[in-house]
């Protein structure tokens, strides 16, 4: 520190102590921020979930229907992830879809789109989380 900021004459801290307060911090916030995050996420799911229905909508995709249960103790939506495949077993096409809301111990059926088909898929499977 410069004479005018230091006026006082005090002595600067080590290296080494600033190092370790800002480690100490940073260790602190990432703590922290896990906590809060199982607070507010804790309780949501698991989602057990399976496919009802698969219509082909257009040239290159098929609407899937899904029934889909919390069996967490709160509401909360699944991130799904959709696989078509082939006949012969082969995987040709995948999807994300974010679920509604589904109450806790609940269950309801939505629909999602799979884009990026080449033909009628042999089945679909689905997997929420």
């Amino acid at each position: 520190m410069c004479d005018v900021c230091n006026a006082a004459g005090m002595v600067e801290p080590a290296s080494t102590q600033m190092h370790g307060t800002l480690a100490v911090a940073i260790i602190g916030s990432v703590v922290g921020l896990a906590v809060l995050a199982g607070f507010f996420l804790g309780g949501v799911g698991p989602f057990a979930s399976h496919v009802t229905a698969i219509a082909p909508v257009a040239e290159a995709s098929a609407v899937v229907t899904v029934e889909i249960r919390n069996e967490g103790t709160r509401e909360g939506r699944a991130r799904c992830e959709f696989t078509a495949y082939d006949a012969n077993g082969s995987p040709v096409a995948r999807t994300v879809v974010l679920s509604p809301e589904v109450a806790p111990g609940g269950s309801l059926t939505f629909d999602a789109q799979v884009p990026g088909l080449t033909a009628d898929p042999a089945r679909v499977m689905v997997l929420c989380q």
